[in-house]
């Protein structure tokens, strides 16, 4: 018993699991740009032998992201993926960034990435079940994918979003918190 005497029964071990708490370290800051053009490098072959046109609107001085680089890389080649697969040969890919800084103390805001192809679109029907387990329109495909992204884009506080029309190409746009002032100094200047 404490000197007070009003130790409960179980309160050593609650003290005991403060303990074994341990603050998780913040994530690095990530520069979208070079995460981008990484993403892109695996894919040159692809690009070139099918003669599709690779664009990049980067924001200039785009502010680095505060998240996990692998896991967003993860959603990054989903997304590259699936629309170099329903891009024709000679067809265009378009990747855009975009930053909206929100004023204040402390900052923040958002980052925006496009991803756009001029690919065969996704229909009203299938587009509503996109990010649906399992739910697929590939032969080969497992469903997987897209929840995967959305799931990784919300445990980063962001958001991802589909815009589509039959036949004219697909965009998804992926939406991710900028981190405070105080913790990106550093920016991408392209």
């Amino acid at each position: 018993m404490g000197a007070a005497g009003n130790d409960a029964p179980g309160q050593p071990l609650q003290i005991l699991h403060i303990f074994k708490l341990r603050p998780q370290p913040l994530p690095p800051l990530v520069a979208l740009h070079q995460l981008l053009d990484a993403c892109c490098q695996l894919y040159a072959g692809e690009i070139r032998e099918r003669g599709i046109a690779l664009h990049k609107i980067y924001a200039a001085h785009l502010p680095a992201l505060l998240l996990d680089a692998d896991k967003l890389k993860q959603v990054i080649l989903n997304l590259l993926k699936n629309a170099l697969e329903t891009t024709p040969t000679g067809g265009t890919v378009t990747l855009t960034t975009e930053a909206c800084r929100r004023a204040g103390p402390g900052g923040g805001g958002r980052a925006t990435l496009a991803i756009s192809d001029t690919g065969c679109g996704i229909s009203p029907e299938h587009r509503e079940r996109i990010f649906d387990l399992f739910f697929t329109t590939k032969p080969r495909g497992t469903g997987l994918g897209l929840p995967i992204c959305r799931r990784i884009v919300e445990d980063h506080g962001g958001e991802i979003t589909v815009e589509s029309r039959p036949g004219h190409g697909t965009t998804f746009t992926v939406h991710l918190p900028l981190p405070s002032v105080d913790r990106s100094p550093m920016t991408e200047g392209r």
